[in-house]
C-alpha cells in the first residue's frame, strides 16, 4: 500500500518515535520525526503534514503549546494526541488543556498500542 499522506511524529522518547516512524513507513506513509515541539514547528514550516501525532509531555514548549501554535498556523492539520493517562488530567491547567486537546481527533495512551494506532490513523486519514 502506498499513500501520499504525510505524517509527523512528535515525541521526545527516541524509541517510541523511531518505532512509529518505522511502522508507518512500512504501511506506505511519508513519515518524519521530531523530538521537540520547536523542532516540529520548524519541520512543518518547511513542509506541511496531513497528520501530526504528538506527545504532551516534552521538553521545551510541550505538547499543549505545540498544538496551539500548530492549529494557529495550520488549522486543517489533523492531530492525534499520545500521552500517559495522567498527563492530561493532573496538570494545574487541566480544563483549558482538555478543551484544546478536544480539537484533536484521538487521544492514545502511552506506551502506545500499535494496533490502536493503526486503527486511529486509518480512521483519521
Amino acid at each position: 500500500m502506498t499513500t501520499s499522506a504525510r505524517i509527523l511524529i512528535v515525541d521526545d522518547e527516541v524509541n517510541i518515535r523511531g518505532a512509529l516512524v518505522t511502522l508507518l513507513e512500512k504501511k506506505g506513509y511519508q513519515v518524519r520525526g521530531a523530538g521537540t515541539g520547536e523542532e516540529a514547528l520548524e519541520q512543518l514550516a518547511a513542509a506541511a503534514a496531513d497528520l501530526v501525532l504528538t506527545d504532551l509531555k516534552m521538553p521545551g514548549i510541550g505538547g499543549i503549546e505545540f498544538i496551539r501554535r500548530l492549529k494557529a498556523k495550520w488549522p486543517d492539520t489533523e492531530v492525534v494526541v499520545m500521552t500517559a493517562p495522567d498527563d492530561l488530567l493532573c496538570s494545574r491547567n487541566a480544563r483549558p488543556q482538555k478543551a484544546l486537546v478536544g480539537r484533536a481527533q484521538w487521544k492514545i495512551n502511552q506506551p502506545p498500542s500499535l494496533t490502536i494506532k493503526r486503527a486511529s490513523l486509518e480512521g483519521t486519514l
